[in-house]
């Protein structure tokens, strides 16, 4: 029972990091940069040079966002993974235990409906 716990911390800790850090927040630029970009590729009132620049940005700000979402979750989930591993290297917990429990079946459905169920409550965050 302890392992399903933590398990479950772990979740709701690392789901707090993805918001705190932004993470969360940023899909809505990513997909706006995705979409100047290509409007500008398909006006047809700029230039073959002007829509290269145009592409060329947004394609430079696609992978600034990459690399801020990809470090962010990496941050995010490392914290509650090192804060068991800490749990695990003083005795106090299986770390072997609380892994198999987040990848079983039914923790994994679980927490899937749990998620689906906040955001039905809570609706999606309007910027």
């Amino acid at each position: 029972m302890l392992a399903y716990a933590l398990a479950g911390a772990a979740i709701v800790v690392a789901a707090f990091l993805l918001r705190a850090f932004g993470v969360v927040g940023r899909f809505g630029e990513i997909m706006r940069d995705s979409r100047s970009g290509f409007a500008a590729l398909s006006d047809a009132a700029l230039d073959d040079d002007a829509k290269e620049r145009a592409a060329q940005q947004a394609s430079v700000r696609l992978f600034q966002h990459f690399l801020i979402v990809t470090l962010s979750a990496a941050a995010a989930l490392a914290a509650p993974l090192a804060a068991l591993w800490a749990l695990d290297a003083v005795g106090a917990i299986s770390l072997a235990r609380v892994l198999g429990v987040l990848a079983s079946w039914p923790f994994l459905i679980g927490a899937l409906a749990v998620t689906v169920a906040v955001f039905l409550i809570k609706g999606p965050k309007r910027a």
